[in-house]
């Protein structure tokens, strides 16, 4: 007898049992597999849905309002999915529906998915994630995403694996760290770091090497843990070494700026390292001032000496001009300023310097 093709027309899941007799291939239509949705419980019905996702997050010492975490409305949710929709774009629910299958027909068919609490996307940005498994363009537009959509997305397609999402991700992020400053940037770099992502961690460290505003202080003062700005802080210092000379009058700034407001930053052995560096650069007054406050707060000016530390050398020879004699103020930071910022140093450390640049003028034979 010939073979014959059977067609089935069906409702998706339905289940069919029947005798195939000299048939050589089986097409099963789904009409309604163009219309699947996923749902959100318990304010949507997914039909036909065949699983279910319980999203929750760890607890958070974060606060509610945060821009970018939605725990306003719950701290967890759940939604019902179809794994013939999530499987063939994610590698991961293509290992979670693998293992699934492999356990037992009759299991529980929901997956627990727990994220750190400051894992870096809403619910929104989740049901972003949904639509794209479910509509799996041939071109992802981002037109209409926030800078916040990028930077979750980017996290979410790399937890779920979904390269081509995370491909488009990185792009719109590329863009908007030449667009964007303060608190985005800082949350991208976060994100950055934590998925290893080194192109956006070359090109944020260049932007704020070579800033001439407030773009580096924006970022760091909206940096949330020292650790991360001690990360970017150093990421900055190997983009600088490697740097035209052009830009490097702005690194001191950007050191004293990063020492004022989180001292704890700059250990010892990276400030000893700095001040090597330093001494092949140009340094402003008040930069020389920051960096002999943040040897006393080290514990480094030795009061105890008559000779100057290499921190102090260095800072006198810009707070110092020995050729013409006189103190380097100029610009915004007028002789008040040097002053103040002397008189913070200990007494004995602001006697030395004073007898130096007193030593200097006799030496030098003017003034």
């Amino acid at each position: 007898m010939t073979s014959e093709n059977l067609t089935i027309q069906a409702s998706p899941y339905s289940i069919i049992s029947f005798e195939l007799k000299h048939v050589s291939s089986v097409t099963c239509c789904f009409e309604t597999m163009a219309e699947f949705h996923w749902a959100r419980i318990p304010f949507k019905v997914a039909e036909y849905s065949d699983w279910q996702l319980d999203i929750q997050f760890g607890e958070s010492d974060r606060q509610a309002s945060d821009d970018n975490s939605d725990n306003s409305e719950s701290e967890d949710a759940s939604y019902m999915v179809h794994r013939c929709m999530l499987k063939p774009r994610s590698e991961y629910f293509k290992s979670i529906f693998f293992q699934s299958s492999a356990l037992s027909g009759l299991s529980e068919r929901r997956s627990v998915i727990e994220f750190p609490s400051d894992a870096p996307f809403s619910f929104h940005n989740f049901e972003q994630l949904l639509d794209y498994f479910y509509s799996n363009p041939q071109t992802i537009e981002t037109e209409e995403w926030k800078s916040s959509d990028g930077i979750a997305l980017l996290y979410l397609a790399d937890y779920f694996g979904a390269p081509k999402l995370h491909q488009a991700a990185l792009e719109f992020c590329e863009q908007i760290v030449e667009l964007e400053g303060g608190e985005v940037i800082a949350r991208l770099y976060e994100v950055a770091e934590r998925l290893s992502i080194e192109t956006l961690l070359d090109q944020i460290a260049s932007k704020c090497h070579c800033d001439t505003g407030c773009y580096f202080q924006t970022i760091w003062d909206s940096i949330q843990t020292p650790e991360m700005k001690s990360k970017l802080l150093h990421h900055i210092y190997t983009i600088r070494k490697d740097s035209v000379d052009s830009y490097k009058m702005r690194w001191h700034e950007k050191i004293t700026y990063a020492m004022k407001s989180d001292p704890e930053v700059i250990d010892e052995d990276f400030f000893l390292e700095l001040i090597e560096e330093g001494e092949r650069e140009v340094m402003m007054g008040e930069e020389a001032i920051g960096y002999l406050k943040h040897e006393r707060w080290l514990g480094l000016d030795k009061p105890e000496s008559e000779k100057l530390t290499q921190v102090q050398r260095l800072c006198m020879d810009h707070l110092y001009d020995l050729r013409h004699g006189y103190w380097e103020v100029r610009d915004a930071f007028t002789p008040k300023d040097l002053l103040s910022g002397l008189r913070q140093l200990k007494p004995a450390i602001l006697d030395t310097l004073l007898l130096s640049a007193m030593e200097r003028n006799s030496y030098d034979g003017s003034h």
